[in-house]
């Protein structure tokens, strides 16, 4: 994989996504995967807003 067009870490995570699809497939296709996978979830976790539930249930860990 080109490692200048994208990072290791978002190329790890699409793999683990695609179950090993992304080694059958030329590095345009492999880059545009990624890039789609990458730009959904960034676009789930900005529009992400916890319920006061989810706050409210927040474990604290003390060290």
């Amino acid at each position: 994989m080109d490692s200048t067009l994208i990072p290791d870490t978002k190329y790890l995570f699409a793999e683990c996504i695609t179950d090993g699809a992304l080694d059958g497939m030329n590095e345009k296709r492999r880059t545009e995967i990624i890039h789609c996978i990458t730009k959904y979830l960034d676009d789930l976790l900005k529009d992400y807003h916890p319920a006061d539930s989810d706050r409210k249930n927040t474990r604290k860990v003390s060290k």
